[in-house]
């Protein structure tokens, strides 16, 4: 796919799925194929043991560290929408919230 191909297509899916109309000004679309670096890494449903939740799991998976300052987001934190576009739009949004509410809003 050619590049401005692939932003008027990713232009046109986040008007589908959010609703929203978007701009984008450049984007970043890798060869992996051709990447003697890559390693095929991709995100993948974790194995859990019986009687483990899925829930549970993403909630310590996704929990914030050092005091509450540092915080995961990516398409591989979200329970409902792991390894999905969507998951890193809605991981994001959880973490940039959570900051606001623990960093900004609380402070005198």
């Amino acid at each position: 796919m050619k590049h401005q191909s692939l932003i008027k297509t990713v232009e046109h899916i986040c008007q589908k799925v959010y609703n929203e109309r978007v701009k984008i000004k450049n984007i970043s679309h890798p060869k992996w194929s051709n990447d003697s670096n890559y390693e095929c890494a991709y995100t993948n449903t974790p194995v859990l043991d019986r009687g483990e939740s899925g829930k549970e799991f993403y909630s310590g998976l996704c929990s914030p560290l050092n005091r509450e300052t540092f915080h995961f987001a990516g398409e591989a934190f979200d329970y409902l929408n792991g390894g999905f576009m969507q998951g890193a739009y809605y991981s994001g949004n959880r973490a940039a919230e959570n900051l606001l509410v623990n960093e900004i809003l609380q402070k005198p």
